[in-house]
């Protein structure tokens, strides 16, 4: 049985004494009473709860035994007159009141506060369907059985926290192959064959480059922590030539410690956007890889692809072909550059 409501007058007495036979439930752009019980007692039946552009009271007690739980552009209204988004904390409160979720959707901003860094993380060993669109978080919960996965992080404005990709790692250890971008505005993973279904976004503020960088970082060394991910991967950069040089200098080398094993150890294809990136750098890259020693040595790149022109275009020959005098003529040609920029000096006649 299905009801959808949009009408604060045919909602409140049901909200206060729901149907027993209620399993599925929607509510859309209404203000929840203070007052309100909110199926306090719980119907008994209920698995499915879908709440959009909804004000709802701090002091709300959230809906247990849920199956599908889906939260979008939700308010919370503490009493003093004054609206938030939803917090964290009553976000948290969600979540434990149904650990055997199997389908979670989340949307919309969330209020944050320092209090948050204690709540524990909540185990959904059922969840299948993680769909997060805006609201940073990821940490508050596990999912390592989940198989398709949509997250959507926009107006990122920092390094996100290594506990950020806890529920994100048990899925890509799953992926078979995965594309990684970096460009200019955004951050994404993406799976190339499916089951697992991974699409995973990060939109930075303002396009900061370098913060892209620093994520990735940091992103690898949490999902590389223990042991390498074993997907095949394609690096594809359309970043300045500062960071994807530093994207290259990261993966040409092996993680620091005992270990010493190689970030994305299966990467074999890379794809930059024209010219961006030097072929030296390109070069070097290849040749660290493929020259690899040891017990974990990383495979080897067999294919450079340049995009972005009308067709995209095999490099990897044309790469590793690139010479030394070749090298040296750039060098003096850059040098020359500087030169001309020299401002003539015009003090003595």
């Amino acid at each position: 049985m299905f009801y959808c409501y949009s009408v604060m007058e045919k909602i409140s007495a049901m909200l206060d004494s729901p149907p027993p036979m209620l399993e599925a439930l929607e509510i859309y752009e209404i203000d929840i009473p203070p007052d309100s019980k909110f199926f306090n007692p719980p119907s008994p039946n209920l698995r499915v709860l879908e709440l959009s552009k909804l004000t709802i009271p701090s002091s709300i007690q959230p809906i247990s035994g849920l199956e599908k739980l889906n939260l979008s552009r939700i308010y919370e209204a503490p009493g003093d007159g004054t609206l938030a988004p939803i917090s964290v904390r009553k976000l948290h409160q969600f979540l434990q009141a149904s650990p055997g979720l199997q389908v979670l959707e989340l949307s919309g901003d969330c209020s944050v506060s320092a209090a948050d860094k204690s709540l524990q993380q909540v185990n959904l060993p059922n969840l299948q369907e993680l769909t997060v669109y805006g609201p940073p978080v990821l940490h508050l919960f596990r999912a390592e059985h989940c198989v398709d996965l949509t997250v959507s992080l926009y107006s990122v404005k920092e390094k996100l926290p290594p506990a950020t990709w806890t529920p994100v790692v048990p899925i890509l250890r799953r992926a078979k192959e995965l594309e990684v971008r970096v460009s200019t505005y955004s951050l994404s993973i993406a799976s190339l064959v499916e089951p697992p279904t991974i699409r995973l976004r990060l939109d930075l503020e303002h396009g900061n480059t370098d913060l892209s960088y620093s994520i990735l970082e940091g992103m690898l060394q949490e999902l590389e922590n223990e042991s390498c991910i074993s997907a095949r991967i394609q690096l594809s950069l359309s970043v300045d030539k500062n960071i994807g040089v530093k994207v290259l200098k990261l993966l040409q080398s092996p993680m620091p410690g005992p270990s010493s094993r190689w970030r994305l150890p299966h990467l074999d294809t890379v794809r930059t956007y024209r010219k961006d990136l030097p072929y030296r750098s390109l070069q070097a890259f290849v040749q660290a890889r493929a020259n690899a020693e040891g017990d974990q040595t990383p495979k080897a790149v067999t294919s450079i692809i340049e995009f972005g022109g009308s067709r995209d275009k095999e490099i990897l020959d044309e790469v590793m072909s690139y010479s030394e005098k070749q090298l040296r003529i750039e060098y003096l040609t850059a040098q020359s550059a500087l030169i001309c920029q020299v401002p003539a000096d015009t003090s003595h006649p």
